[in-house]
């Protein structure tokens, strides 16, 4: 049927996923799930969009997401798993003693935790003990330090061999929390999510200029996501752009980058100057396609001395396109005058506009729109300098989109 998509896996059934996006169909899921020994149950109701099974093994019900099942090589029954845990501490120590359910609960306080109902409330030891299906059975738990939500099995606890372990995921993760706040203030946003999240899940966060809610991730940010959509509005990739080399002294290493030519709140060129880099090129290009082509030909030149460094030691985005200091120079104006010459991708514009202006110049008026004027002092004489608010090849490309949308014809 027209506007269905099919299964990303067989290609012949049509997608289950019910907002239309890319995914598989019912019978493949069902054929990965037997895989894994498990069996769909699609009578049960789930929480989410995730997929219910019945585990094959053990006969338990339990909820996978799309995302895991597909990339799963066993099966992801927690009951299934917790018995081989419990299997192995047991083989490694067969003197330990069984632990019953009493016991169990107390383990799970002394590492810090509170066992709490679906409402967040806290549950009495013989509550508590009533939760256990089997002694292994994942429990819901509050953190006594931090407050922070998790789901913790007591084998989980018991099979921690390190001599000074922190339990508390969140509390392990604090001084990382830190950091990535702190990342999301240098981008002009406040986090609002608190406590440890994954790098690639959106949080809510606020901007710190306008109050515009915002929800995005760490990854996203670094990658170069635009902040606040209200601050910053989209970039015209046909716009101007700029390609930069920075110099990292204390790192030892060279950073290329593009950013656009725009007066925005954020710059990446400030950005990285706020964290000790030393700009030691910048080349204005026709736009962001002519933009990356500079950048990839750059990191070309480099292949043999790329470095890269984690997100935490280059927090400001960006660290994937590093090298060591000890390389070779890198002539940046030399490589926009190769590519422009070559006429690589983006560069070709610029031909066009001349071609363009030569059979239909540029009028008076469409020149005043761009005309700054700026009065001068030279030897006690007044003097008037004339200029561009915008580079040539910029205000070519703005008069001609101007044209093209004029000359359309209105409904």
């Amino acid at each position: 049927m027209a506007g269905v998509r099919t299964c990303t896996r067989c290609g012949i059934n049509p997608c289950s996923n019910r907002k239309g996006k890319p995914g598989w169909c019912i019978e493949c899921k069902n054929q990965k799930l037997q895989t894994l020994g498990l069996a769909a149950a699609p009578s049960r109701h789930t929480s989410s969009s995730n997929i219910a099974y019945t585990c094959s093994t053990c006969g338990e019900y339990g909820e996978v997401s799309f995302a895991k099942l597909k990339r799963a090589n066993h099966s992801p029954c927690e009951n299934c798993m917790y018995r081989i845990i419990l299997q192995q501490l047991m083989t490694e120590n067969p003197s330990r003693p069984e632990l019953s359910r009493e016991e169990a609960i107390a383990t799970i306080r002394r590492c810090g935790f509170a066992v709490i109902n679906r409402s967040g409330q806290p549950l009495s030891d013989l509550d508590a003990a009533m939760e256990l299906n089997e002694i292994w059975t994942p429990l819901s738990v509050r953190c006594q330090t931090c407050f922070a939500r998790d789901r913790v099995s007591v084998l989980d606890l018991i099979a921690r061999t390190d001599p000074d372990p922190v339990y508390c995921l969140s509390c392990a993760a604090h001084d990382l929390t830190e950091w990535v706040n702190e990342v999301f203030e240098s981008h002009g946003l406040k986090r609002e999510h608190t406590g440890y999240t994954r790098h690639t899940n959106p949080v809510s966060s606020r901007c710190l200029t306008c109050g515009q809610p915002r929800t995005i991730s760490l990854h996203g940010l670094l990658r170069g996501e635009t902040p606040c959509i209200r601050c910053y509005g989209s970039i015209d990739p046909a716009a101007e752009h700029r390609v930069y080399i920075f110099h990292f002294p204390t790192l030892g290493v060279f950073k290329a980058g593009i950013a656009n030519n725009e007066d925005r709140p954020y710059d990446r060129i400030k950005a990285h100057e706020a964290r000790g880099g030393v700009l030691v090129a910048l080349e204005l290009v026709p736009n962001r396609v002519a933009a990356r082509a500079v950048e990839e030909h750059v990191l070309s030149q480099v292949e043999a001395y790329r470095l890269e460094l984690s997100a935490k030691e280059f927090s400001q985005g960006g660290w994937t396109e590093l090298w060591s200091d000890k390389a070779p120079t890198i002539d940046l104006c030399a490589i926009v005058s190769l590519l422009e010459a070559q006429n690589a991708p983006g560069f070709s514009v610029i031909q066009e506009l001349e071609s363009y202006f030569e059979q239909h110049p540029l009028t008076t008026e469409e020149i005043a729109r761009y005309s700054t004027f700026k009065e001068v002092d030279v030897d006690g004489t007044r003097v008037i300098v004339v200029g561009l608010s915008v580079t040539t090849y910029e205000m070519r490309r703005q008069i001609r989109l101007m044209r093209k949308l004029s000359d359309r014809p209105k409904n």
